[in-house]
């Protein structure tokens, strides 16, 4: 072989080389620009988790370079989580948003830096009894056997809250049951509670199961009371129930409710915040699959305002869509 075409052989295997280490750089360097991102919320059996699950999905496919996890949190944790910053996204109920900004019981502490992302679907004060007991409005409650959500969700100081304002406390029932929901309804149906403070979708299928073969009554709560409760915590919202949604419910009903949201830290980027809040649009058939709650609700809703300010990156992007002034 001569000198020249040595040469040229040469010079092939070094450009060669060369672009292979470059090829490697470019990998490692994008692979270095994969950002961990934690979303917080219940664990597996909650309502939050299938939910949180599809989120975390169509955020990591479709924003590029996000790894998103999920990390422990819950009505209450989710709030604290993104109050400190220790995760960046968390799913709870909107009145305990604002509870943890405030720092009102359940939070020994105000969590100021928690933003806003989206408003989901409600979970709505569906307060029940049988026709048959009689009891037809909330402040009846009173000397009753109640099932009420146990101490550590973020639903018991919703609770707690109702029978604040209609001047009662625990004490003033006969028994406060804080068992599971599944044994509650159980409890229900045999006759060992009178009535049960309940909080969830719309329709709920334990209530359904509850109602199939006693129809039921849905607790009235007086508008005055509602605009107080409203007063208290904006994350509180009027919501009707159809006619018909369950034995027993023979007219449509006004009540309450408190949306799964999303809140963020004020740390996020508004760069993420505003791509976090597109994706949830733009993937929200998707996510309907994953959780039938959301076919409550239009996808325009994710900028309702629940009672916190919207990180100013979601706000962007809810304002272009006309959903938000």
């Amino acid at each position: 072989m001569n000198k020249g075409k040595s040469a040229a052989l040469f010079a092939a295997a070094v450009l060669i080389s060369i672009s292979v280490v470059f090829s490697g750089i470019q990998s490692a360097a994008a692979q270095s620009k994969t950002v961990d991102f934690f979303l917080a919320t219940s664990g597996p059996g909650s309502s939050f988790y299938p939910l949180s699950v599809a989120l975390a999905e169509v955020w990591k496919k479709n924003i590029p370079g996000l790894n998103v996890s999920l990390a422990p949190g819950g009505g209450v944790g989710s709030v604290v989580a993104t109050g400190t910053a220790k995760a960046h996204v968390g799913m709870t109920l909107s009145s305990a948003a604002v509870d943890g900004i405030k720092g009102r019981p359940p939070f020994p502490q105000p969590h100021p830096d928690v933003r806003a992302l989206a408003s989901l679907d409600p979970q709505a004060f569906q307060f029940l009894a049988y026709k048959r007991s009689g009891l037809s409005k909330f402040e009846e409650l009173a000397g009753k056997r109640v099932y009420v959500k146990p101490k550590r969700f973020a639903a018991h100081a919703i609770n707690l809250l109702v029978l604040k304002v209609h001047g009662m406390t625990l004490k003033s029932l006969s028994k406060a049951e804080t068992v599971s929901k599944p044994d509650a309804v159980n409890l229900f149906k045999d006759g060992h509670v009178d009535a049960m403070m309940w909080m969830g979708p719309v329709p709920d299928s334990l209530i359904m199961n509850a109602s199939l073969n006693r129809p039921i009554n849905l607790l009235r709560i007086s508008d005055a009371k509602k605009q107080e409760l409203r007063k208290i915590n904006p994350g509180i919202v009027p919501l009707a129930l159809p006619k018909g949604l369950y034995p027993g419910v023979e007219a449509d009903f006004q009540t309450l409710s408190v949306p799964r949201v999303l809140v963020m830290s004020k740390n996020v980027s508004d760069d993420r915040a505003y791509s976090l809040a597109k994706v949830l649009v733009e993937k929200w058939e998707d996510l309907k699959l994953a959780d039938p709650g959301l076919k409550l609700v239009k996808v325009e809703s994710t900028a309702t305002d629940f009672g916190v300010t919207y990180h100013p990156g979601a706000a962007k992007y809810y304002k272009e869509r006309g959903w938000m002034k």
